[in-house]
């Protein structure tokens, strides 16, 4: 794809001026992935990860080698986001479920980004906490026993959601 033009449809840039949209048009680096391919891992460095195009699984290994899937991560959307406020990665992968296009923002870029247009943090801010709250409720779901009671759980989730 390599066309950074694509920048004003994720979210989390909507609100970036002219000169915000192509200074970050600047910083980013590009890169395919095919299926099965390691996107990151604990030793990666911090970044923001930009899926351009296909799905990337996000996931943990537990104690015994098990995966734990956090959430799948498609076109349009971004991973790793806590990575760039001095969180550390101890235990969470990416792996392209698909062919897989992404930009990578390095930590130092997106603080430099920052710099120039306040408006990220701001639009970073409100986007994990509307996740924080989407975990919730998928945890929450998962306190019910019975399946038809989580289905019918779901199904009024996405019934609202499309409201």
């Amino acid at each position: 794809m390599k066309n950074k033009d694509y920048i004003h449809l994720i979210t989390l840039f909507n609100d970036l001026s002219n000169e915000g949209k192509e200074y970050l048009k600047s910083l980013l680096h590009h890169k395919t992935f095919n299926k099965g391919d390691l996107i990151f891992s604990p030793n990666s460095q911090d970044e923001l990860i930009i899926v351009v195009l296909g799905q990337l699984k996000v996931y943990k290994l537990n104690k015994d080698g098990k995966e734990h899937i956090i959430r799948i991560i498609g076109a349009g959307d971004y991973g790793g986001e806590n990575y760039l406020f001095d969180l550390e990665n101890t235990s969470v992968y990416g792996i392209a479920l698909t062919k897989t296009e992404v930009y990578f923002l390095y930590k130092a870029d997106f603080h430099k980004l920052l710099k120039i247009d306040h408006q990220v943090r701001q639009n970073l801010l409100n986007l994990n906490a509307k996740k924080s709250v989407e975990l919730e409720r998928q945890a929450q779901l998962l306190l019910f026993y019975r399946v038809d009671t989580k289905l019918v759980a779901y199904l009024e989730d996405l019934y609202n959601d499309t409201l």
